[in-house]
């Protein structure tokens, strides 16, 4: 998906990856609305959705495929996020549904003082 970049990276994708179907719009729709647009365009039962930063192995791809395809039940699932060094990063856990109270422990940045914090 691209979000109205002004890059030359529509072109780059179009000229260097031929078989690549790339979904554009003309006005930045944002990370969400990106996302949105790009998996209405598809109709595969399968989307991954990475930020620009991020680095995948064939292993995690396969791994999630295959406890994706083992529940049906599963509409969705994360993968974990490692350091350099496959060190789990800290802070970018998932976590359960948010509900009043852990949202005001994020407002007030509990987090910052109680990093362990379940």
């Amino acid at each position: 998906m691209d979000n109205a970049s002004s890059d030359g990276s529509r072109e780059t994708v179009a000229e260097d990856f031929p078989s690549v179907t790339l979904i554009t719009s003309d006005v930045n729709l944002g990370f969400a609305g990106g996302v949105n647009a790009g998996v209405r365009a598809t109709a595969s039962p399968w989307v991954l959705i990475l930020n620009p930063d991020i680095e995948v192995t064939a292993a995690g791809i396969e791994q999630l495929v295959r406890e994706g395809t083992a529940d049906p039940t599963i509409g969705a699932a994360g993968a974990c996020l490692v350091d350099g060094a496959g060190t789990p990063q800290a802070g970018f856990a998932v976590r359960r549904f948010p509900t009043l109270g852990t949202l005001a422990v994020d407002l007030l940045l509990v987090d910052q003082v109680w990093p362990g914090n379940p």
